[in-house]
């Protein structure tokens, strides 16, 4: 137990310092715990809970939500061509900036909000469960 503490004391002595404040980025421990706990749902609890309902007509919420899906991705894609690929960036591979210049803030966070944007997207799969659409779990579960 005392080889666990010494490496997460060695992992967080070296975060970045900027991250500090973000959600999910104070530990790495409620990152684990979320997604332990989506692949617990995804396979185990969902379809239990499934098992003797009725799909979820979930039409109206999945608008909206895949509207939102998309809308936060051009905005990501926009924040990360302002905060340097249209700028200071090239498209090989450069130095990490870690400055606390407000590009490099910038980029920080949007890098964050990518990250974020993963984690919603952990939902396609609870969807799926929830509409009782067979197979398409295992899809997206299957995807890089």
């Amino acid at each position: 137990m005392e080889a666990v503490v010494n490496l997460y004391q060695e992992v967080m002595k070296h975060a970045d310092p900027r991250i500090q404040g973000y959600p999910l980025m104070g530990s790495p421990l409620l990152m684990t715990s979320i997604l332990l706990t989506y692949v617990y749902f995804v396979l185990s609890l969902g379809p239990r809970i499934m098992a003797n309902r009725k799909p979820f007509q979930l039409r109206g919420f999945m608008i909206v939500y895949n509207f939102s899906l998309v809308a936060l991705s051009l905005y990501i894609v926009y924040e990360f061509l302002m905060s340097g690929w249209l700028s200071t960036y090239t498209w090989r591979c450069d130095p990490v900036d870690y400055s606390n210049s407000p590009e490099a803030l910038r980029m920080v966070r949007v890098a964050w909000l990518f990250l974020f944007s993963k984690f919603i997207e952990l939902m396609d799969t609870v969807i799926f469960i929830l509409r009782k659409k067979d197979g398409q779990e295992e899809w997206a579960l299957s995807m890089p």
